[in-house]
This record gives structure tokens, C-alpha cells and sequence, in this order.
């Protein structure tokens, strides 16, 4: 009796999953946190408050001031629709004791929902899912796709700002400043 119990529950679970043909699915976290640079070796600050982020210099003070840092982590999602966009990934910072992921929202803005990383995600594209590619072969750099846009990527304009933005690019352009540099912080 009890066999076929978990024989039935088994089979429920497989036939739910089955039936969700376009979902995420988040993996074992690693929780060993990931510095961001751009081409110019800048970290990556955020300030949640202001939805920004900004690829920036610091000076001597700030960079002891381990406070205001932010942590980030890459949440790895399974899916199980099949295709060769790159890794699902949602990007998280965690900053001032509080958990915030990144999201671009159809229009092309970015902004930082403050909540954790949910186990599961319905649908094709979400606005906290990125896809992650390697930017070229042999380098620890990489790029940041929109699920939800298509061809536009993270990346940073060019002004004295360095602001993180959402960029279009194509794959016959090599656009520098869609380059993310990612390593393991220590």
C-alpha cells in the first residue's frame, strides 16, 4: 500500500513537471560572492534606494569601507525549455543586510526588487532572468542577456557616470562596454 503511495505521488510530480513545458527552475545556490568589473577593472556599486548602478572608482576611504560594498551572487536556473541563448542566471546583491535582484522590465529600464530569489519561475523569460554568455573564448569576461528583450544586454554607457543600463547589441558588433568581467570575491 505504501508503494504505491509513492509510486502515485512520483508519477503526479513527473506529470506536473511535464505539463510545465516553459519554467525555471532554480539549482543549488553557491553562495561564494562574485565581483563585477567593466573594461576599465571598476567595481560595480549599487545604491537599491535610487535604483542605480554605476561602474565606479574608489578612493582609499571607500575601499576599506566594507559596509557599503555589495555582495553579489549568481542564482544558476535550470530550464526546461531548450535553446542556446546561454546559463539562466538571476543576479543578486546583497547590501546593508538586505537581499535585492536585478530586473529589466520590458521598456528597457533596470531597477532592484528587494526580496529573495524565488525556487521557481513560470514562463519563457522573467524580468530578473539573465542569460550568461561568455564574451569571448579564454576570458574570465562575459555577457548579460534580457530574457525579456531580446539581443540587449548589460552593459554600461559611456558618459563620466558609467551608469549600468540595458544596451542592444548585436552578435556582429563587438561592443566593449557590454563586457562584465565576473570573479570570485574573497
Amino acid at each position: 500500500m505504501e508503494m504505491d503511495t509513492v509510486f502515485q505521488t512520483e508519477m503526479s510530480v513527473r506529470r506536473t513537471f511535464q505539463d510545465v513545458v516553459d519554467a525555471f527552475k532554480n539549482s543549488p545556490r553557491d553562495y561564494t560572492p562574485h565581483r563585477f568589473t567593466n573594461i576599465y577593472n571598476e567595481p560595480l556599486v549599487v545604491h537599491p534606494d535610487k535604483c542605480v548602478a554605476a561602474f565606479q572608482s574608489f578612493g582609499p576611504k571607500q575601499e576599506t569601507d566594507g559596509g557599503s560594498r555589495p555582495l553579489f551572487f549568481l542564482q544558476l536556473y535550470r530550464e526546461l525549455d531548450i535553446h542556446s541563448r546561454g546559463v539562466a542566471v538571476a543576479i543578486i546583491c546583497k547590501i546593508y543586510n538586505k537581499t535585492y535582484i536585478l530586473a529589466a522590465n520590458t521598456s528597457g529600464s533596470l531597477y532592484f526588487k528587494q526580496c529573495e530569489p524565488p525556487k521557481a519561475i513560470e514562463g519563457k523569460s522573467n524580468e530578473i532572468i539573465f542569460y550568461q554568455k561568455r564574451f569571448s573564448t579564454g576570458h574570465r569576461s562575459f555577457r548579460f542577456e534580457s530574457s525579456v528583450k531580446k539581443d540587449f544586454f548589460l552593459g554600461f554607457n559611456t558618459d563620466s557616470e558609467k551608469m549600468l543600463v540595458l544596451k542592444e547589441s548585436s552578435c556582429v558588433d563587438v561592443d566593449e562596454t557590454i563586457k562584465i568581467f565576473v570573479e570570485r570575491s574573497l
